[in-house]
């Protein structure tokens, strides 16, 4: 059981609620939510015959949560009959509603048989899978049931189940009327995305410099605008972070420039020295508006950690969201937060580590802890007082990874990242049923009100760091965030 309690204590749980209070009115964050009851019974001579490894597993679209039957006599409750026992596994399943509600995406998935290895012979040390796809909406709370056979061993006869699931309460969809005009859902972008992002890898070879004239008819002002980086935590020390983003754009013919961060400082550090860096560049410009104020505009691209430091700097200065941002791009942004930060705070060893390294480079401890699911959520209220300043011109792309070495096909950069990432992608799998870039769960990079791209396959990494043969060629992928965010800042549709 110690991973459903994992789950619900370290992740699931906490955000479930968080989400469920203020879906409708706050964040704009809505949930399908639903607790998942499942009663497994067999006879009580067969517990001890039982060899084999049981894993039952609950999932959704968005989530799977598993945990293993107890094979302890002890952890068994015994009926009345005294002939038979049974042990209840409970969920708690939180869907996130990825985009505007239809009634397609309401029934994304329905009861099915849970299903074993019948009469496989398996040797006792196999681990029998159980999964049950929970439906999203039911008219009825009353238990559904069936029945499955598990063969755990030659000498042994086959064992009977019977499993029974209830839905303790129906998963629920806020109503499209109780939600505040003021908070929209996000607008799923990922399809025109796709087709950009297609376009753009063709001119790969050349680093976006074939794309130049196209662009330029696209967005004949671009040149006047100054396209500005935002790096993520620790990304100092990595020599060719954004090298490939840079290289591209400068390729298309824009303004590049990079914020001076220390990038293992907190998020008001640095929002602080993105703000200090925007009025450095304003001040030199000549062109004044009627209030006397610089018109110069930026278009900002952040990865990970640097779009919650834009994002603060941009809740912190009106005249930087009104005046100076013509649009910005945010990569896996947690702007909810990550597990990640919360297990590191912790653990005694994690924590250990990270503070030798922030203090080493002259960081801060908060530079992890402002990515706490807390922390983040404190930020995130704020953006709802400012929102109708920002989510037309900002595109959040937020992206999963099974990473697994059959699904990346042995290429180079997706063996450096189960590498990197493989044991934080799996951690924050077990413990709240979510597959995630490596760090970041996709839902976790939304905002309100934003366009949304989620992408399947882009590890955390892919945005800002360029291995030859990628299939997410960072430049590619910058180039078709900036056509999209651009497309909807400018009121220009998408070319």
């Amino acid at each position: 059981m110690g991973l459903i309690r994992n789950a619900v204590r370290k992740g699931v749980h906490a955000r479930l609620e968080k989400g469920v209070n203020v879906a409708a009115s706050e964040t704009g964050r809505v949930f399908r939510t639903g607790a998942v009851q499942v009663t497994i019974a067999l006879s009580t001579d067969s517990i001890q015959n039982t060899k084999c490894t049981t894993v039952v597993t609950v999932s959704t679209e968005d989530q799977r949560l598993s945990d293993i039957l107890p094979r302890e006599e002890q952890n068994w409750l015994v009926n009345a009959d005294g002939g038979s026992a049974y042990v209840t596994l409970n969920f708690e399943l939180a869907a996130f509603c990825t985009f505007p509600i239809s009634p397609i995406q309401l029934h994304f998935a329905s009861l099915t048989t849970a299903t074993s290895v019948l009469e496989s012979r398996a040797p006792s040390s196999a681990t029998h899978t159980i999964t049950i796809h929970a439906p999203t909406q039911s008219s009825s709370s009353s238990p559904q049931s069936f029945e499955f056979s598990l063969q755990p061993a030659p000498t042994l006869a086959p064992q009977r189940y019977s499993c029974v699931l209830t839905l303790l309460h129906a998963p629920s969809v806020p109503q499209q009327h109780e939600q505040q005009q003021s908070v929209p859902l996000d607008f799923n972008a990922t399809g025109d995305f796709l087709r950009l992002f297609e376009r753009a890898k063709s001119h790969a070879s050349t680093c976006g410099a074939t794309a130049r004239e196209t662009f330029s008819a696209q967005f004949p002002n671009a040149r006047d605008l100054t396209f500005v980086l935002i790096p993520g935590l620790f990304t100092n020390h990595y020599p060719s972070y954004f090298a490939r983003t840079k290289q591209w754009l400068t390729a298309l013919g824009l303004s590049v420039t990079t914020v001076p961060l220390n990038t293992e400082q907190s998020v008001a550090v640095n929002s602080t020295a993105i703000l200090d860096f925007i009025q450095s560049l304003t001040s030199s410009n000549q062109h004044q508006n009627h209030n006397n104020t610089s018109s110069r505009r930026f278009v900002f691209i952040a990865h990970s950690k640097g779009c919650c430091d834009l994002l603060d700097a941009l809740l912190r200065s009106a005249e930087l969201r009104r005046v100076h941002l013509m649009a910005a791009v945010c990569f896996q942004g947690p702007f909810y937060g990550t597990a990640v930060a919360d297990w590191v705070d912790e653990h005694a060893s994690l924590r250990s580590v990270a503070g030798t390294f922030t203090k080493l480079f002259s960081g801060s401890a908060d530079a992890y802890r402002d990515l706490s699911f807390a922390r983040c959520g404190e930020r995130m209220e704020k953006y709802g007082e400012c929102m109708d300043d920002l989510r037309e011109r900002i595109v959040c792309v937020g992206s999963s990874s099974s990473f697994e070495m059959k699904t990346v096909g042995g290429s180079v950069d997706g063996v450096l990242g189960i590498v990197s990432m493989g044991m934080s992608s799996k951690a924050i799998m077990q413990h709240t049923g979510f597959e995630s870039d490596g760090l970041v769960c996709p839902h976790d990079a939304r905002l309100p009100g934003a366009a949304s791209v989620r992408l399947d396959g882009m590890m955390h990494s892919h945005p800002a760091l360029f291995v030859k043969g990628t299939a997410f060629d960072a430049g590619a992928l910058a180039h078709a965030a900036l056509e999209l965010a651009l497309g909807r800042a400018l009121g220009y549709g998408l070319p």
